[in-house]
């Protein structure tokens, strides 16, 4: 037996394997048998889980394939290989990118599961997709520790099994432009996500896993992603999810407000890229992208100087290319062309604080922010009538301004970020809920109203927040300031109680069965014609309860009545 230290030493340190005849000193019960090979895990002896990281779930999408759909892996082998490191996140721009390495080799699994489980034993799956605009984010990330969610399922006695993959990110991930359409792929962001998807489905079951209970599960610009799945090739159902998690973020959601879904806005992203990188006047300036050493490339997307601060050179967003998107979302979601599975979907109390611009003092202000998503005259007007500068009905929910806070944020901070807050997440959140209702679907409507420690008064339960909760975060690993402050009773006991239901969820398809006493049942979404559903209410200033989803009708009905002519997503 040649042994597994002098081997690398002759192979070098990138070929760390471990041969099958070292098998025998590891537990078995970590090596698990894939479709194309063997794998070796660890053990979390701190959670009693079982962990397998950064498996490739792709071949590395460089060179020739930078750019491209993600390409299966095509390769096998009769030796078992390490998963017990993360691997590096794909490249983005923004803070929940920088503190990691990051590659363009990047497109891999993590699997989270509790110790015993065995191949075959069917597990429920979830599958997480970080949010970050899709210009940042990556699974190393220690807020997305699928640990503790796994520990929930212990608890409640509803074991799962937890997946993170990493996705590429802006141009990477988004690249989109006329010559893209005629020599290329669009979305291959999200064609990675679907591509790991199918890895799920033919492997999963190895790690004791059921490929047939699958539950999608994202924030922000995951739960996007996981609206882009259910509208994907025409609303088509390739089995391979039986059910979706949606936090801030679904199919009808429009981020970044003042984006158009237009190839125009892509094009000029493309033609900056291509002039600041020299491709402009090459034969075919995409081959020439994309044989751009990484640096030269990377300097081109790396720049602070865009309306975004610190996203780098776009945002870049999914787009219709005809093929893995056909149409407006809003159009498949009124003609019932999505895929039929339950859902759970939700936002925060706050989100326009996080969304909407600063600095809007006038009626002329307001309008010129509304008219950035694309509406007509008459439709601002009517906007401008539906979202009156009346601090009552606006956002954060309940606080009254101060004159530094109008000196800071502008004297119709909170009529601009109701607006955008409905526009962007509120809105498509009841649209969809309704929808599926209307179409005798089971969805599970949340509003979240817990304001975490470290954030002020003006911005209240905003954006992004409720992911510590939902990932019982409870010492605020990952966080600059813990969101729990010193471990606040109140707070922690909302937390075991949201993670204990998102685990009852993707057990059952339904979040009732968390096993914890005093709480009010959480009703399916039911509202049909002329009728007003129900949220359940996340708070820890009173126990947890349900009320009417009845906050601005009519400005958000609006909305979803020209969401399609005017607003055009």
């Amino acid at each position: 037996m040649v042994h597994l230290a002098r081997l690398a030493a002759i192979l070098g340190s990138a070929a760390t394997i471990v041969l099958a005849s070292d098998v025998s000193l590891y537990n078995s019960s970590l090596v698990v048998a894939l479709k194309n090979g063997s794998y070796l895990g660890q053990q979390n002896a701190y959670y009693n889980q079982d962990e397998f990281l950064g498996i490739p779930y792709a071949q590395p999408p460089v060179g020739n394939l930078r750019f491209r759909a993600p390409v299966s892996l095509n390769t096998t082998w009769n030796y078992t290989k390490p998963a017990t490191n993360y691997s590096p996140i794909c490249v983005g721009y923004g803070s929940d990118s920088n503190f990691y390495t990051s590659s363009e080799d990047c497109l891999t699994i993590n699997i989270v599961r509790p110790t015993g489980v065995v191949a075959n034993q069917s597990l429920p799956v979830v599958l997480w997709l970080y949010g970050g605009g899709f210009y940042e984010g990556g699974t190393v990330d220690p807020r997305y520790n699928l640990s503790r969610i796994v520990q929930k399922g212990v608890e409640a006695e509803k074991p799962i099994i937890a997946i993170s993959i990493n996705y590429r990110l802006s141009a990477f991930g988004f690249l989109w432009s006329h010559e893209v359409k005629v020599n290329g792929t669009g979305n291959v962001g999200l064609r990675d996500q679907r591509l790991a998807m199918h890895w799920i489905q033919e492997n999963i079951a190895a790690f004791g896993g059921d490929p047939a209970k699958v539950t999608l599960w994202g924030e922000s610009a995951g739960g996007i992603a996981i609206g882009r799945h259910l509208i994907a090739y025409g609303g088509r159902d390739d089995q391979l999810f039986r059910g979706a998690i949606m936090e801030s973020g679904g199919p009808l959601e429009r981020w970044p407000y003042a984006v158009p879904n237009s190839d125009e806005y892509s094009e000029e992203l493309y033609k900056n890229l291509t002039d600041s990188t020299g491709c402009t006047n090459a034969s075919i300036p995409l081959e020439c992208l994309r044989s751009l050493p990484f640096a030269k490339l990377n300097a081109a997307l790396n720049i602070t100087d865009t309306w975004i601060a610190g996203t780098g050179l776009g945002p870049w967003v999914s787009v219709i290319d005809n093929d893995f998107l056909v149409d407006y979302a809003s159009t498949q979601i009124d003609d019932g062309r999505f895929v039929k599975v339950p859902i759970l979907y939700g936002t925060n109390t706050d989100e326009g604080t996080a969304i909407g611009p600063s600095g809007v003092n006038t009626d002329a202000e307001f309008a010129a922010a509304v008219a950035q998503g694309g509406p007509d005259n008459v439709t601002i007007q009517m906007v401008e009538s539906l979202y009156p500068n009346v601090d009552a009905l606006g956002i954060p929910l309940g606080y009254n301004m101060t004159v530094s806070d109008y000196e800071t944020y502008g004297t119709q901070w909170k009529r601009i970020a109701a607006f955008f807050g409905d526009a962007v997440e509120h809105y498509p959140r009841r649209t969809v809920t309704q929808t599926w209702a209307k179409n005798n679907l089971t969805a599970y409507s949340y509003r979240f109203n817990v304001k975490p420690y470290g954030l002020s008064n003006v911005i209240g339960v905003t954006h992004f927040q409720e992911v510590a909760w939902v990932f019982n975060n409870i010492y605020g690993a990952g966080y600059s300031t813990d969101p729990f402050g010193d471990n606040d009773a109140a707070y922690t006991t909302v937390s075991t109680l949201m993670s204990r239901m998102w685990v009852s969820f993707v057990h059952d398809m339904n979040p009732n069965g968390h096993g914890l006493p005093g709480y009010p049942v959480w009703p399916q979404y039911n509202a049909t014609s002329g009728e007003i559903g129900h949220n359940y209410v996340f708070d820890a200033n009173v126990t947890s309860y349900v009320e009417a989803d009845d906050w601005r009708i009519p400005g958000m009905a609006f909305i979803a009545e020209n969401a399609r002519s005017q607003w055009k997503h």
